[in-house]
């Protein structure tokens, strides 16, 4: 069976065939399909500013590959590769008019075979010369031609004067001067993978920032890179330490959340106050009581309840009431001198920052003694209505805490 001729032509190359006719597009395609426009290096065809003559700018030697397109015998766009072996294009920007403007420099392609209009054949630079603009800045590009699809970009000149400084010339590499890449081209390069399986066969990765996670990106023009930061955005724990406190030194009369905390108030933004203490008098006694009051409050506004039991007596060992205190007296603790026992309690305060009705609190507390384990319960109310409570001073009966004692506020959402 004869194969099938379909009805135009179509060329494979390379093909030896000494009668086949290529078409200059499918000789030039590869470029276009490897390559991807742009510079090779990072000095290549650099625009520079020159010192003698002042005014001039050049280009320095170098490779790339520029769009090229014609209407004559090359019907689409491709890439050539341009070589430049030494500085050769000296060029004297146009006068300074008073105004500023941007000029650009660019890399095109003649061919006075293929593009007959081209009274040229192979690469040039080119100045398109920008609109003078008040304010027109390297940055800002005000008043800059647009670079045609046939050209490659090589530098911004700022032309704001009768000389033209270093500082004037943008040619920066990887940004103003594109970086020619393989797989830069119509080709796909290779499939994306996680975890050594092919995600898809695109040749560009997208990003997305998902729950708690952030995405941001950076150019490294120094590194010729995009530098991408991932990071978590750390959801607010539902418990934050707001006041954690050790005695060390030296003893300490009071432990306060204000003035051992540099004199800050606690924030009234949680819902309740979780407080833990492990906590010893220095004084010469089997015990002490332990003080709490809130907001350096010392009128006689503190009523509570104290209930203790220990390992001599079944039940209950002592129930006191107290009104019209200057302060809480939570619990007792031992004293350092009477034995080596500590005392350790946790304290519940609900809604301590309301500014209406009163406070109150709740502690549960232990300590222990020469042959003896003594537990403590208390509850109190606290008469200063109309006061979030943002400041809680402890002091004990006798002596003062012992290096080492303890005492962390919570707060809790």
């Amino acid at each position: 069976m004869s194969p099938l001729i379909p009805p135009n032509r179509i060329t494979a190359f390379p093909l030896k065939d000494d009668l086949a006719w290529y078409d200059p597009n499918v000789i030039f395609q590869p470029f276009d399909d490897i390559f991807g426009r742009g510079v090779v290096g990072s000095g290549d065809l650099a625009v520079v500013a020159n010192a003698t003559p002042d005014g001039q700018i050049s280009v320095n030697p170098g490779r790339a590959y520029v769009p090229y397109q014609s209407g004559g015998k090359r019907s689409f766009q491709t890439s050539v590769a341009l070589r430049s072996d030494a500085a050769e294009f000296q060029h004297a920007i146009g006068a300074y008019t008073g105004t500023p403007r941007v000029d650009r420099i660019v890399a095109k392609i003649l061919d006075a075979t293929l593009n007959p209009p081209d009274s040229l054949k192979g690469g040039v630079f080119d100045v398109l010369p920008g609109v003078p603009t008040v304010g027109a800045t390297l940055s800002n590009l005000s008043g800059a031609a647009s670079v045609p699809s046939t050209a490659l970009l090589l530098g911004n000149v700022l032309v704001s004067g009768s000389t033209i400084p270093s500082g004037n010339v943008d040619s920066t590499f990887g940004t103003t001067r594109a970086r020619a890449r393989i797989g830069g081209g119509n080709s796909p390069a290779k499939p994306i993978q996680v975890n050594g399986a092919a995600l898809t066969d695109r040749s560009a990765l997208n990003l997305i920032a998902g729950s708690n996670i952030t995405i941001s990106g950076a150019d490294n023009a120094g590194a010729d890179s995009q530098d991408v930061t991932i990071a978590a955005v750390v959801p607010t724990p539902a418990v934050v330490k707001l006041f954690d406190y050790t005695v060390v030194g030296a003893v300490k009369g009071t432990i306060d959340t204000y003035a051992d905390a540099g004199n800050v108030t606690m924030p009234g933004t949680y819902a309740s106050l979780y407080i833990t203490g492990r906590i010893q008098s220095s004084g010469a006694v089997n015990d002490t009581a332990l003080w709490m009051i809130f907001n350096n409050d010392q009128l006689g506004d503190y009523d509570n309840n104290v209930y203790s039991a220990d390992l001599a007596v079944t039940g209950l060992n002592g129930i006191v009431q107290n009104t019209a205190q200057t302060q809480f007296t939570t619990m007792r603790v031992n004293g350092a001198s009477a034995s080596s026992g500590w005392g350790q309690f946790v304290i519940q305060i609900p809604n301590y920052a309301a500014t209406t009705g009163r406070h109150n609190y709740i502690l549960d507390g232990q300590d222990s003694g020469v042959n003896t384990l003594r537990r403590w319960m208390s509850a109190g109310i606290w008469h200063g209505a109309g006061s979030a409570i943002n400041r809680i001073q402890w002091s004990l009966g006798s002596g003062s805490f012992v290096i080492g004692s303890r005492i962390t506020v919570w707060g809790i959402l």
